[in-house]
């Protein structure tokens, strides 16, 4: 179903949108943050960096205890098989907090976070027939928002080729 892009890329569009809040990532044993620096602050940067190994076995004992003593995962993440995304205020007072209504708006972006039930595939896109995304047009799995037609589609669409100018 379309091109599955990194957490990241996901991270970097709604940091391009919603300037102003602070976005802390880990997975695959790292940690990242991104941040607007340089000129004006116009330039994106991920800054990554290893967990120590003393802290990751550290976690995975903690984890590994609680597993063999038979009680259920929480809802946390594992740095060594999980992808964890922190949005919102997140390090003492810079960052803005995150509505709830506008965290699942910021999930409409992508038809890969917001998954339809009832798709057909083809050659040139998806017909998705889920009438949760009727007159929705994608392209490349991204919303074209400003796409406007002079009547509703009853379908959406997600094209996998063309250019937004």
């Amino acid at each position: 179903m379309g091109v599955h892009r990194p957490a990241w890329q996901v991270l970097a569009l709604v940091m391009l949108l919603y300037k102003g809040h602070q976005v802390h990532y880990e997975a695959s044993k790292y940690h990242g943050n991104l941040c607007f620096s340089g000129n004006n602050k116009r330039q994106l940067y991920c800054c990554l960096s290893p967990i120590s190994e003393t802290k990751l076995k550290k976690k995975i004992e903690a984890y590994s205890t609680k597993v063999n003593k038979g009680t259920s995962r929480k809802l946390t993440a594992n740095i060594w098989e999980d992808v964890s995304v922190k949005l919102g205020r997140l390090h003492g007072s810079q960052g803005r907090g995150i509505a709830m209504a506008d965290f699942k708006k910021w999930l409409e972006v992508s038809i890969d976070l917001d998954r339809p039930s009832k798709v057909i595939e083809t050659a040139h896109g998806n017909l998705i027939l889920d009438p949760k995304f009727s007159g929705r047009v994608y392209l490349k799995g991204l919303l074209l928002e400003s796409y406007s037609s002079a009547t509703k589609f009853r379908f959406g669409y997600n094209l996998f080729q063309g250019h937004v100018n």
